[in-house]
């Protein structure tokens, strides 16, 4: 009867060590919908595809009406970018984006040095949807 108890208890011990594990690797999986970059600042934005072209002439009206996470279009410049992939993704390092949503953020863009490098100006390239009348 004890050996029972004890075989028992090992089987428990290795089940809970194993559903652990596998616990485990399923929580640091991400899903494969789009790339995701880790926290070091170094921006991925999916590939969107769009059917908008760049040379597509928006009002300041139009994008005020863009003004959600789920929905953020962004005035950089005369460039209209719709950042909302980009904010899904978690390209991201804070949500100070987030306050240019349906906004002119030149201003806000231009004050972080980092917007200036090849990242972030290859970002914008890639979700410009057109240009500000």
């Amino acid at each position: 009867m004890n050996k029972k108890i004890i075989i028992t208890i090992i089987i428990l011990i290795i089940i809970a060590v194993g559903a652990s594990l596998i616990n485990k690797n399923n929580q640091n999986k991400q899903p494969d919908i789009t790339e995701v970059p880790s926290r070091n600042d170094t921006a991925v934005i999916p590939e969107s595809v769009s059917t908008t072209s760049i040379d597509t002439v928006y009002s300041i009206a139009e994008v005020n009406t863009h003004d959600k996470p789920t929905d953020c279009w962004i005035v950089i410049g005369d460039k209209v970018i719709d950042a909302t992939s980009f904010i899904a993704s978690g390209g991201h390092p804070n949500d100070k984006i987030l306050n240019g949503c349906g906004k002119d953020a030149t201003e806000m863009f231009a004050n972080v040095k980092k917007h200036s490098g090849p990242e972030a100006q290859e970002v914008m390239m890639k979700s410009q949807i057109g240009v500000l009348e």
